[in-house]
């Protein structure tokens, strides 16, 4: 199957994507009043209310770049491989992505964002914001797999409830890497991202890059 982005491509582009929105919205976004008034958000040590970097947790945006992937390859492929065998299902809709942003949404309107500060394992800052990120994260999974290209995958279940079967072989994966000029061009801007990343916010620094997987967040190297 062609038109798809292999891993290096989706978490490489999808973290820049991020840190690039994040940091846009932090030099021209705004805070909405309520969650100005948030006394949790004040609390000494957590973040501060108008930085929106310091509130995202990267892992979230990482899983959300292969969400899709992690879910519709063990489904379709695994579980599915006597009848579908086809590694984009569910995962691969836009309906999937845009409920995931639809729960970020829904938590930031009910105001239980202003109580999720620290609250949950890994000290997840603020659980809308990170669930937005997951489902922006998805969404440019779908992008950077050229999703257009199966409309009927895309748009699921405006156009019909079934998936197409594939005959999948694994072999296929590493021929489209072999051969799709596409694919190639994105795992080696994906690399060259992820350690400009990294070079950036100093993981390769002792300790850096496990406090990193332990909290997601990023702060730029010194």
């Amino acid at each position: 199957m062609h038109g798809q982005m292999y891993p290096l491509g989706h978490v490489g582009i999808a973290m820049a994507s991020a840190i690039g929105l994040f940091a846009f919205l932090d030099r021209h976004g705004h805070e909405p009043k309520a969650t100005r008034a948030c006394n949790v958000c004040r609390t000494p040590g957590l973040a501060r209310p108008g930085a929106k970097m310091d509130r995202v947790d990267f892992r979230f945006v990482i899983v959300g770049s292969m969400i899709g992937d992690m879910i519709d390859k063990v489904v379709g492929h695994v579980v599915l491989a006597d009848t579908l065998d086809n590694g984009r299902l569910v995962g691969h809709t836009l309906l999937f992505s845009l409920a995931i942003v639809a729960v970020g949404l829904a938590i930031w309107a009910s105001g239980a964002h202003d109580t999720s500060t620290d609250a949950w394992p890994g000290g997840w800052p603020d659980l809308h914001v990170n669930t937005i990120a997951l489902g922006l994260a998805s969404t440019a999974h779908l992008a950077l797999d050229r999703m257009w290209l199966y409309p009927g995958t895309l748009l699921w279940p405006a156009m019909g409830w079934s998936f197409p079967a594939e005959d999948f072989q694994y072999g296929d994966w590493l021929t489209i890497l072999a051969t799709d000029p596409i694919v190639q061009a994105g795992e080696v801007v994906g690399g060259i991202l992820l350690i400009a990343i990294a070079l950036r916010y100093g993981l390769f620094r002792d300790g850096a890059m496990r406090r990193f997987l332990a909290t997601g967040r990023l702060s730029r190297a010194g």
